[in-house]
């Protein structure tokens, strides 16, 4: 592959993993995808931060309702891949958002 044009066809788990391995051999890479996935950014925080460090020392029932709170979201996205069109669009909504955010040179997004 060392500077020859290579195309990869799909950007899912499979490209995520060899395309930076072999994009800096390559002459020229091209990478087409079929349809734009929907990627909503991680709302997540590190283990390793205070927050973290310190949600073992609050009570129990503090840390039930947080969980429960944690359960309920992700189970309301469910009704989303039920076919909940309200639930659908929001999600459609905060991902669209989310790469128009991240995609400067975008021809178009979704469409």
């Amino acid at each position: 592959m060392h500077g020859k044009n290579v195309a990869v066809v799909g950007t899912d788990a499979s490209a995520i993993q060899f395309v930076p391995q072999i994009a800096p051999r390559a002459g020229k890479l091209s990478l087409f995808q079929r349809a734009t996935a929907l990627v909503c950014a991680a709302r997540g925080f590190s283990h390793r931060s205070q927050v973290a460090a310190a949600l073992p020392s609050f009570p129990p029932l503090i840390m039930r309702a947080f969980r429960q709170c944690i359960f309920s979201r992700q189970e309301f996205r469910v009704l989303g891949f039920l076919g909940n069109r309200f639930v659908r669009g929001k999600a459609t909504e905060i991902a669209t958002h989310h790469l128009e955010k991240q995609i400067s040179d975008r021809i178009s997004v979704l469409h």
